[in-house]
């Protein structure tokens, strides 16, 4: 398993085993973390696929967002698989994520609480 640590705060890991990425073009790079305030946006990159086929998840830390959408020029499809690591002191502070895909680009807002609290609500916006 490969990985990178891409966010300044060390609170996100890129988990680059589902491929391998070797890139000197920083526009390139399927994901850009950066913190607005109190709150996290992940914008991953997911052309070709159509913003009603996107999903994001939370797998204990591992943050996935995925999505396939048919080609319609030959058999391959568009797809998608970038999964991020959260650090695992991040999850407590965490009040929902919200997710919305425009113009190839995921936007995934990962929103932080005020307070500590129990359970995280993912929502399509």
């Amino acid at each position: 398993m490969f990985l990178n640590t891409i966010f300044n705060y060390n609170i996100f890991e890129f988990l680059r085993d589902d491929f391998f990425f070797n890139s000197s073009v920083i526009d390139t790079n399927p994901i850009v973390c950066y913190k607005k305030e109190k709150d996290y946006i992940v914008e991953v990159k997911t052309l070709g696929i159509d913003k009603n086929d996107i999903n994001v998840k939370l797998d204990g830390n591992i943050l996935i967002v995925s999505g396939e959408s048919k080609n319609k020029y030959n058999d391959k499809p568009f797809n998608a698989n970038i999964k991020v690591r959260l650090r695992k002191e991040l999850l407590n502070d965490i009040e929902n994520i919200d997710y919305t895909s425009k113009n190839g680009i995921t936007y995934v807002f990962i929103r932080m609480k005020e307070t500590h609290s129990d359970g995280i609500k993912i929502n399509k916006i």
